[in-house]
């Protein structure tokens, strides 16, 4: 063993910020059809909220449980974008989700009124 290399002690215990990760299913029904997809953090943090974020959401922390934030994303409309999992496979395919976009409803001016005119015809 080379003289020079110096083994590091590392001191374990808890981290002063934690990174916790976390995953779940989602089914995502469409016009085109219904798929379940896997949920993986980092990535939805931004929409379904971090695991420290869930975590602190309850006072007892049961596996069994599912947290009020992602109770409330239950019947939601969001588009999903999503890519192909390792090990899909034609007949299986395994979908992971990297986001989720709250689709914002588009205002259209109201429209123009009609008239009608009898008798006029312009060309």
């Amino acid at each position: 063993m080379d003289e020079d290399y110096h083994w590091q002690c590392h001191e374990y215990g808890t981290q002063p910020i934690p990174n916790y990760n976390y995953c779940f299913k989602v089914i995502l029904e469409g016009a085109t059809g219904t798929i379940i997809a896997t949920c993986l953090s980092p990535e939805t943090d931004e929409w379904a909220g971090s695991c420290l974020e869930l975590m602190n959401e309850t006072e007892d922390i049961n596996p069994a449980r599912i947290p009020q934030k992602l109770r409330a994303l239950k019947i939601t409309t969001r588009i999903f974008q999503i890519h192909f999992g390792s090990g899909s496979k034609k007949s299986k395919p395994k979908f992971v989700v990297d986001t989720a976009t709250n689709i914002v409803p588009l205002l259209l001016p109201a429209p123009l009124p009609t008239y009608q005119m009898s008798g006029l015809h312009l060309l």
